[in-house]
């Protein structure tokens, strides 16, 4: 699949590139942003150029498609359909944005244009999305977005030794935008 750019009234999501993962790094090094997310910092340069590489492969496959999320030309975040399922068509919404842009409508607005692809582009019927129970930001986002409760999963991450449960959300292509 050829990368797509997808525009919104503030954001551009663009696909990454290499000069990127220097960016990247300490961006994903704030603890805080990552508490709650999957990967444990420190990550390296190599670690990002690593990233940098499965989203590469990833679009050319069409199974992982991520964006980088720019504001006035800045990185300040990433966001992704993962686990794209052709068959079953659905795919994870996976989504993070730097701490200083946080509650400003940037993770909602690129969101909604990555959704918007999925059903209309991709022809997919379902996004899930998964978080960790504490993780209250991300809770409100998908809610936001319109994100139906599907369930909890107890101890389903183990991050700094510590197990995480966490909650599954879906969109359907027969609710959104309603």
């Amino acid at each position: 699949m050829k990368p797509v750019t997808l525009k919104g009234e503030r954001i551009v999501l663009r696909p990454l590139r290499m000069s990127d993962a220097k960016t990247l790094v300490p961006l994903v090094n704030d603890k805080e942003l990552s508490e709650y997310l999957s990967f444990t910092p420190p990550l390296s340069l190599k670690d990002e150029k690593d990233y940098v590489k499965r989203t590469i492969k990833g679009w050319k496959i069409g199974n992982e498609l991520d964006w980088a999320i720019t504001l006035g030309g800045e990185l300040i975040g990433t966001i992704a359909l993962k686990h794209v399922d052709k068959k079953d068509l659905n795919a994870e919404l996976g989504i993070w944005v730097a701490r200083k842009h946080h509650r400003k409508g940037v993770g909602y607005e690129s969101a909604k244009l990555v959704i918007n692809f999925a059903f209309k582009k991709l022809g997919l019927n379902r996004i899930y999305y998964y978080l960790f129970t504490p993780n209250v930001a991300s809770k409100k986002l998908i809610e936001k977005l319109g994100g139906k409760f599907e369930g909890m999963q107890r101890e389903t991450t183990r991050k700094d030794g510590v197990f995480y449960d966490s909650y599954t959300y879906g969109i359907l292509r027969k609710e959104w935008g309603k």
